[in-house]
């Protein structure tokens, strides 16, 4: 029997992970030469949100750029389906796309827990980069929405020092190359409802760790020097605008390479427009001028 993925993946092998949840991890192949393996582990102990997805090329002829997305959902509902499109167009232009995801924040999860989850996504896809031909020379990560803010830390975690010595895990095992913000919700200052969430769990870690949540905030962080080459894309009715404006006045003042692309009149501007839009052109024409942007800056 063959079984057709809603995103057009023919199901071809299924193998148990082993789990007590019962999750098993799902391997397709897409017409488009994209492959596809849905539901991975990356902890010994997953629980729920402890899954991620792989696309990557069918048969790369040599080892291939990573990219890591956090989809719009991260931290309140996470969803990564609703990615699995945009993760697949990406694919096509010879990359391995990891669609990320951690448990959402509550029943004892808080966000330094969270990017804990992050670090141990990080090493998993490092210990597994020679069965997807991952070149963990070129790492790039982007998010949309609230995954932007997780995109952000991740680029902290992998080239800055701070963060990590704070989290108390020790160094990430590759460096990001360029950072992707859409539609960024990034402002931890904002009075946004699911952005106080996210302060108060920031907080409740501060109150433990003074410099884990300085560092976890990019207004009292003093290490954004080091972050790679950052892309933001909005739109001028995108509610996350003001965040993207306010993102663009710390990276001047910290001196990192970065370009917006802002598209007017309206145009599918919404937070997750790239994912729910994802075989748009307003889409392609982003992720192209992202990826141009930088190659430019390397």
């Amino acid at each position: 029997m063959v079984l057709i993925h809603p995103m057009g993946f023919t199901n071809s092998v299924t193998s148990a992970l082993g789990l007590k949840s019962g999750v098993r991890a799902e391997e397709d192949v897409s017409s488009g030469g994209v492959r596809k393996t849905s539901n991975m582990a990356y902890r010994a102990d997953a629980r729920s949100g402890h899954f991620l997805d792989v696309f990557w090329p069918q048969d790369p002829s040599s080892s291939v750029p990573v990219l890591f997305y956090f989809n719009s959902g991260s931290f309140h509902k996470s969803n990564r389906s609703r990615a699995a499109g945009l993760c697949n167009i990406i694919a096509q232009r010879n990359f391995v796309v990891i669609n990320c995801e951690f448990p959402d924040l509550g029943r004892g999860v808080g966000a330094d827990a969270q990017l804990g989850d992050v670090m141990h996504l990080m090493k998993w896809v490092a210990t597994n980069s020679g069965r997807y031909k991952t070149d963990l020379e070129r790492v790039y990560v982007a998010g949309s929405s609230y995954g932007a803010l997780m995109a952000f830390w991740m680029a902290l975690l992998c080239n800055s020092k701070r963060l990590p010595a704070a989290l108390g895990m020790g160094e990430a095992p590759f460096r990001v190359k360029g950072l992707g913000l859409f539609n960024g919700m990034t402002d931890t200052e904002s009075g946004d409802r699911i952005m106080r969430s996210i302060c108060k769990s920031i907080s409740k870690a501060e109150s433990s760790n003074k410099d884990l949540g300085e560092a976890m905030r990019p207004w009292s962080n003093h290490d954004l020097r080091d972050l790679p080459p950052v892309y933001q894309i909005t739109g001028d009715s995108d509610s996350a605008l003001p965040d993207v404006h306010r993102m663009n006045l710390l990276l001047e003042e910290n001196a990192v390479v970065h370009d917006t692309l802002e598209f007017d009149n309206g145009i599918r501007t919404l937070n997750g427009f790239m994912e729910d839009y994802a075989a748009g052109s307003e889409c392609a024409r982003s992720i192209s001028k992202m990826f141009g942007f930088f190659a430019d800056n390397q």
